[in-house]
């Protein structure tokens, strides 16, 4: 389309806005593409925690799997998502746990192995940190939430 575009040019400002929208379009091209290229990065990331949420994970296997140095990655992860690699995990792990402990199939202990804490007191505190209440106390109010520190512990 540029190169028909180029026959029409008949003066030096022609030329000029020309070679501008070329620029402007290939700009354009190259930055949607490490958009996506980007979004595509934090999809496998985020698929990578899903499938491992049971397992250690750590920043260092994410960015592995995903391909990048582990610096890079997390950079690329707190600029797309918002807040850093493991703030996001936790809040990941402790959104799984609730809906695992509103089921009276599993013990708390359970729950914390299947949402990847190896020790029950931090998982505890985790839980707390972020939902506001103890997971304990959070199963037996079967997931109703009080007070407004509850519904918005951050």
């Amino acid at each position: 389309a540029f190169l028909m575009e180029s026959d029409n040019l008949h003066s030096a400002d022609d030329l000029i806005a020309w070679l501008t929208n070329v620029i402007v379009s290939y700009s354009r091209l190259v930055f949607d593409v490490a958009s996506i290229e980007r979004k595509d990065v934090i999809y496998k990331a985020i698929n990578f925690i899903k499938q491992n949420l049971d397992k250690k994970i750590t920043l260092q296997d994410t960015a592995r799997h995903v391909g990048f140095s582990y610096t890079h990655f997390s950079k690329v992860f707190k600029d797309e998502m918002g807040v850093p690699f493991n703030v996001y995990l936790n809040k990941f792990r402790v959104e799984r746990s609730k809906a695992l402990l509103l089921s009276d199939r599993l013990s708390i202990q359970e729950v914390c192995d299947a949402v990847g804490y190896t020790d029950q007191s931090y998982f505890v505190k985790v839980f707390k940190k972020y939902a506001g209440i103890t997971p304990g106390t959070y199963r037996k109010k079967q997931g109703r939430l009080d007070s407004a520190r509850e519904r918005n512990p951050d």
